[in-house]
């Protein structure tokens, strides 16, 4: 799904839609209002990625991982440890979000 948004003459909507309906016009899927879309997904996060098994699980996984690439050089895992950057800053953003469903 890609994020688009079109103006009216007073205000400025945001939605999501599939690529396959922006461009081959072969989806017959629903154009998504991007509120509704983000808060389900901050919702999700928040209820079922932040419980303490999971963030247990994922702190296991980054110590394994950080064994393996300890010994490489940096520029060849840069991008993954930025994936890594991104997905922390993504859940504490998600923490913060007041989400009323």
């Amino acid at each position: 799904m890609q994020g688009q948004w079109w103006r009216d003459s007073v205000w400025l909507h945001h939605y999501y839609k599939c690529g396959n309906k922006i461009y081959k016009k072969s989806c017959d899927k629903r154009t998504v209002k991007k509120d509704w879309i983000e808060r389900l997904v901050a919702a999700y996060t928040r209820n079922d990625v932040l419980c303490d098994e999971v963030i247990d699980r994922l702190a296991d996984a980054v110590v394994e991982t950080s064994a393996v690439w300890r010994d490489k050089p940096l520029f060849i895992h840069s991008g993954y440890l930025y994936r890594i950057a991104a997905g922390i800053v993504f859940l504490a953003a998600a923490c913060r979000i007041q989400v009323d469903l």
